[in-house]
């Protein structure tokens, strides 16, 4: 009996690594189409039990990450300007 290793969905590597490579030099607007497009992932994935649970979990916290350089991003730009 030989066990097929599936190949991961093109979204999911796609999604994923665009999650793993947000920074805080991105614009926000990156970060919010990659956190979008992350959580309609995960709600698929969740829904449709299409990935093991390592994978769901790797995902929440790349999405975690990401979220928290928005919040940390946001708070950067509405910080006025100094004056040198």
């Amino acid at each position: 009996m030989k066990t097929e290793i599936k190949k991961p969905d093109a979204a999911l590597v796609d999604v994923a690594n665009a999650l793993r490579d947000v920074s805080i030099e991105c614009s926000i607007k990156e970060l919010e189409d990659v956190i979008r497009a992350g959580h309609l992932l995960f709600e698929d994935l969740r829904a449709a039990n299409r990935c093991n649970p390592l994978q769901i979990s790797a995902l929440a916290h790349r999405l975690d990450r990401a979220e928290e350089i928005l919040q940390r991003k946001r708070r950067i730009e509405a910080q006025p300007k100094r004056n040198v």
